[in-house]
């Protein structure tokens, strides 16, 4: 049975770490963070009595030329040390069909741009940032109800599986399922709550569905959507991609002055929620008590 290093710490990496104890397929040590809570990584392994190691500390001696290593879902960019000790056999499972969306948060940036599909990579791990030698991909239709965590469950999912299927009969990888130019690839960015901020004036045109141009916004996630793909529902598109991560909000000049407003959902139905009060109401109450 081939040893296999996992490298996890949220519930995205648990996701692909029950997959891989559930094949009974290798010989499993985890490397994680050491946080005061443990982790939902640290849990599952300790329930399964698993080795545990905590990151940057990962024992050389346990590691061979057969030893495998695999990535999801961790938040470091490892160095060439670690790289090169598992020479070669190190991988990663990155939510996208890269090279698009290479960096942090692909699922987010797929949702609020309002792609149909996206899809999960697995890459050779290299000193760059996903741009790693691509070993297998597949595609994932986004479907109507998604937000970021249900896809990012279901896409870690699928890879879990891709890597099992790897691991068993490694076959030539061919070319990217998307064929884009090099002008239409996006590099990722970390989520502030910036990426939420949509301006009341904007706010207004988007429920109007009146055309937007990207200089009325400084969102720099709305200006991508604008400049890439401004039909469709952007703002129901912002919520669902930004869920689990940062809230959609704006400043609602309001009879009791100005007002931070979350929109909680648009659809089926409009809802938003004022900051300090303890439930979302609808958009006509909102309008008809508050403006």
């Amino acid at each position: 049975m081939l040893s296999l290093f996992f490298f996890g710490s949220d519930q995205y990496s648990a996701t692909v770490l029950s997959s891989l104890l559930a094949a009974n397929q290798f010989e499993l040590k985890v490397v994680t963070d050491h946080t005061p809570k443990p982790n939902p990584i640290e849990l599952l392994a300790k329930k399964h009595n698993l080795t545990v190691f905590y990151y940057p500390s990962i024992p050389n001696e346990l590691i061979t030329q057969s030893t495998l290593g695999l990535c999801a879902s961790f938040d470091h960019l490892l160095p060439s040390a670690i790289i090169t000790i598992f020479d070669g056999n190190l991988y990663n499972l990155h939510p996208s069909l890269l090279p698009q969306y290479r960096n942090v948060s692909p699922v987010p940036y797929a949702l609020a741009l309002g792609d149909s599909v996206t899809g999960i990579t697995l890459f050779r791990i290299s000193t760059g940032i996903d741009n790693g030698e691509i070993v297998a991909q597949v595609a994932e239709p986004i479907k109507d109800n998604d937000i970021s965590p249900t896809l990012l469950h279901r896409l870690f999912t699928i890879g879990a599986n891709l890597f099992l299927n790897h691991a068993q009969n490694p076959t030539p990888f061919k070319s990217s399922i998307l064929n884009l130019q090099p002008n239409q690839l996006i590099f990722t960015r970390s989520l502030t709550s910036q990426h939420g901020h949509v301006e009341w004036s904007v706010l207004q045109k988007l429920l109007a569905h009146q055309f937007i141009s990207p200089d009325e916004t400084d969102n720099p996630l709305l200006r991508l959507r604008l400049t890439h793909n401004p039909q469709g529902n952007i703002l129901h598109d912002l919520v669902r991609g930004l869920s689990g991560w940062e809230r959609v909000w704006t400043i609602a000049p309001t009879k009791k002055g100005e007002l931070r407003l979350t929109i909680e959902s648009v659809l089926p139905k409009l809802t938003v929620k004022l900051a300090g009060k303890p439930k979302a109401i609808s958009w006509s109450d909102f309008t008809k008590y508050y403006l």
